[in-house]
């Protein structure tokens, strides 16, 4: 009698299983599975969690993607072929090692009278001393040069974005943390040829990692992990009452919500990407208020999804409408990349990230 009880019981559960899936599949329709088209790997990969793209001045061909290895501590530039340009080992100790975060990318910073295009991680780990790690890129080899003068903070952080201000053009630096709140620095020239970071302001927020600032809009998205993606004002002088866009358990966003990334198009349109690492997908929104649900999307081979970039820009005959990278788990983790048109979503072309400006129609 008991073993017809027992199985009684795993059948009953089984059944509620069931339902739960498909009820959760229910809430947000069907998940395009796309195929990548390249995989990003170098020697000594680990975990590459976070990545930027990098856009070429005068030939856009020639752009590269920068990834950071958190695991094995390493930053990594990648052509659009996959071939590895530039490895950069960071420190590593018997008593730690920095542990970098997330990357983000800005151009037209000014440094010493030189105008460049700079590259920004957080170093996660205490015992290296936290704060940021910023570059510039040259813009003829596409290789880094460290320019910062060890930009520390006083608290923890967890993940990080760059912000370009729309209206003074000043260049800052969010910090998200497991346990401490979003911080706010501005990146200043030191008068030594060196970037140094200057607080801002700070916020109360439970833990999140993932962000991305509006460089014209003039927003800053916040991924809470249990709670889903917040809104808040990126100018210095903005609102710190954020709003919530998108929220954990609807349309598909699953716990716990990761990385973030901005498509740019004419109008204030585009979208808002964020990884929904807890059901391995994508979820997309309209990026203008109120941020409507637009689709949801998977890579195929694709886990525990983290780290995304997306740019709309013409890369040449491999990428002619732009491209999406992402970090894809697994033992070790990489970085795979698709073709923005593989996502099924409207294109434009026109946005030029590099000024913030659009092409004339």
């Amino acid at each position: 009698m008991r073993n017809i009880r027992n199985k009684k019981w795993t059948a009953l559960c089984f059944l509620i299983a069931v339902a739960l899936v498909a009820g959760s599949l229910a809430t947000f329709g069907d998940v395009d599975i796309l195929q990548p088209r390249l995989s990003l790997v170098y020697d000594g990969i680990d975990d590459t969690d976070d990545m930027c793209i990098w856009i070429h001045p005068t030939d856009a061909s020639l752009s590269t993607i920068i990834v950071a290895d958190k695991a094995a501590d390493m930053v990594v530039v990648f052509d659009l072929s996959g071939n590895t340009l530039q490895t950069i080992q960071l420190l590593q100790t018997p008593t730690g090692s920095e542990q970098p975060g997330n990357i983000d990318l800005r151009y037209g910073f000014s440094l010493g009278g030189e105008v460049m295009d700079i590259v920004a991680l957080n170093q996660r780990s205490p015992s290296q001393g936290r704060g940021f790690r910023i570059y510039k890129i040259d813009p003829d080899t596409r290789l880094l040069t460290r320019i910062d003068d060890g930009a520390a903070m006083d608290h923890a952080n967890y993940g990080m974005c760059l912000y370009k201000s729309p209206s003074t053009g000043k260049f800052y630096a969010f910090a998200t943390s497991s346990s401490q709140g979003v911080e706010q620095y501005e990146l200043v020239d030191n008068g030594e040829g060196q970037i140094s970071l200057v607080f801002v302001r700070a916020w109360d927020q439970t833990k999140c990692e993932g962000a991305v600032a509006d460089d014209e809009l003039g927003y800053v998205y916040i991924a809470e992990e249990k709670s889903g993606l917040w809104r808040y004002d990126a100018e210095p002088d903005g609102s710190i009452e954020g709003t919530h866009i998108a929220v954990v358990g609807e349309n598909g966003y699953d716990n716990d919500a990761e990385g973030v990334t901005i498509y740019y198009a004419r109008d204030g349109g585009g979208y808002i990407i964020a990884s929904s690492q807890g059901n391995d997908t994508f979820i997309v929104y309209d990026r203008l208020p109120p941020h409507a649900y637009v689709k949801t999307f998977s890579l195929e081979g694709v886990e525990e999804t983290d780290g995304v970039d997306v740019t709309n820009v013409n890369l040449g005959s491999a990428f002619p409408y732009g491209l999406f990278v992402c970090h894809a788990n697994g033992k070790p983790s990489i970085a795979v990349v698709t073709a923005y048109e593989d996502l099924g979503l409207d294109i434009d072309t026109s946005y030029d990230p590099r000024t913030g400006t659009y092409e004339s129609e």
